[in-house]
């Protein structure tokens, strides 16, 4: 085998092992917050060590950073999940209502429920690149998350394209694998955005992450 064959294999070989790691250590952090309570600062955790490795810090202790973000981040993270699970739960019994109503009025007035839930999923796409990129509060998170959306709209939707159907094209390999190569993907793919926010005023006190 040539050095070029080698050294493909080798880098594919500590990739994937990357991603396993990543992967049972969202289970592993997820459990450890009893479910529901750990998997928002789980998967903060896991956008933490995605960000190390956009930024060619592959010798991190992957371990270390997921609990250090996992206890840091616990309670914000929450907060924000519970926020996000609560508008997710508004926008789907309104647009159920919406739809069984069966008339003019009502296929119209779902027009702005479906563009508020555009805006809600560009949000829910960047708000674990921004919890991960960022040091603030819950709130802070939300409203630079919302910032960013407003500020590179096209940019945002075009990321809810793509990890769609990223994800789609995964769902045979979620949850084994395939949430930790969508994280990779989501935060190269919002990295530059992010880098832009810094042009964008951004809450008092945010801080930009190590």
């Amino acid at each position: 085998m040539d050095t070029f064959g080698f050294r493909f294999i080798s880098l594919g070989t500590q990739w994937i092992v990357r991603i396993v790691v990543a992967s049972l250590l969202l289970l592993v952090f997820t459990c450890l917050g009893a479910g529901i309570f750990g998997v928002m600062p789980a998967m903060v955790g896991l956008f933490s060590v995605t960000r190390a490795w956009s930024r060619g810090r592959f010798d991190i202790k992957i371990a270390s950073v997921y609990w250090k973000t996992f206890r840091g981040e616990f309670v914000s993270s929450n907060i924000v999940g519970l926020i996000y699970g609560a508008a997710a739960c508004i926008l789907v019994v309104d647009i159920s209502h919406l739809l069984h109503r069966h008339s003019l009025i009502g296929y119209l007035a779902i027009i702005p429920s479906l563009l508020v839930a555009m805006f809600y999923l560009m949000n829910v796409v960047y708000i674990f690149p921004v919890m991960s990129h960022y040091k603030a509060n819950a709130f802070q998170y939300i409203r630079i998350a919302a910032v960013l959306v407003g500020t590179q709209p096209m940019i945002s939707l075009l990321l809810v394209v793509i990890v769609g159907c990223y994800a789609i094209l995964l769902r045979g390999l979620i949850p084994v694998l395939g949430i930790s190569l969508v994280a990779l993907f989501v935060t190269w793919l919002s990295n530059p955005v992010l880098e832009r926010g810094h042009s964008v005023r951004m809450p008092e006190g945010t801080q930009t992450a190590d």
